[in-house]
């Protein structure tokens, strides 16, 4: 496949924040313009509302911080214009999963050969994760510092406080408690306790200890204290009201009924686009 871009996004993707600000604020490249690709059969498409996602993921996905600062801060881009449906699955795998990434030198870390010469491989895979997983978190900081809404992670909470009274009211103990307990739940809620899960996994699988490790519920409540004094996009959204296209065609639609209504549980905010975008990008 080849794609089609506007300068302002094949600056971003090499990483020229120079070449970004100019083609935005001096020559006014237009932010959402289609992006284009002849697939394999030659034939010329373009994607409608899909630049921006494509390279904000690109940007996150590459550990570009210098460059998603002045995408986000500098040039008024939006969290939600990609964080959600698969845009949302695959940032969260970057930024929870417990992996390597090896292939990736922007996610090694501080670790280099030298540290685990004599180690055996499980200690080196361990060694490796631990240092990549540092700089995941760094990523994740850096998205609240920028004004990532914790709405946009987890648009339903995760329902802690029924959780620890089922667990001490010892409901929650066998596979069939728990199955059920996970049936009686919306979907929305589901995915929530599913993404704590594996990101609470993720932090205890690197302590040394038990005692170091926290319960699905206490981590939950330090992820949240994360976002604690920090300013959220939603208090900037006026200001680049008018660089928001897909929410604006959303609200459209909405307006002239082409949509459902949503559900009490699912913020108009938080709960993401509907639009569907070709494939993981």
């Amino acid at each position: 496949r080849k794609w089609y871009m506007t300068p302002l996004y094949l600056g971003a993707i090499l990483g020229y924040s120079n070449i970004v600000v100019t083609a935005c604020k001096e020559l006014r490249v237009k932010i959402d313009a289609p992006l284009g690709m002849i697939n394999q059969t030659g034939e010329f498409a373009t994607h409608d509302h899909y630049s921006v996602i494509a390279v904000m993921q690109w940007v996150i996905l590459n550990n570009m911080k210098g460059m998603l600062k002045t995408l986000v801060e500098d040039l008024g881009f939006q969290f939600r214009w990609f964080f959600h449906a698969n845009c949302h699955r695959v940032v969260c795998k970057r930024l929870f999963d417990l992996s390597e990434y090896e292939s990736n030198p922007r996610w090694k870390g501080g670790v280099t050969e030298e540290d685990y010469a004599f180690e055996s491989s499980r200690v080196r895979r361990g060694m490796r994760s631990a240092s990549a997983y540092k700089e995941q978190m760094k990523m994740f900081d850096y998205l609240i510092d920028l004004g990532l809404p914790f709405e946009l992670l987890f648009p339903t909470e995760v329902p802690i406080d029924d959780l620890e009274r089922l667990q001490k009211a010892k409901k929650l103990e066998t596979r069939k408690q728990s199955r059920e307990y996970m049936k009686s739940l919306s979907r929305n809620e589901r995915e929530a306790i599913d993404l704590a899960s594996a990101m609470a996994s993720s932090y205890n699988s690197l302590k040394n200890s038990e005692a170091e490790m926290l319960t699905l519920c206490d981590y939950y409540r330090m992820l949240k204290k994360k976002w604690e004094g920090k300013e959220s996009q939603i208090a900037r959204l006026d200001e680049f009201e008018a660089l928001d296209p897909t929410w604006r065609a959303e609200r459209k639609r909405q307006e002239e009924g082409g949509e459902e209504e949503k559900s009490d549980d699912e913020s108009s905010y938080g709960s993401g686009s509907s639009y569907e975008y070709p494939g993981d990008y």
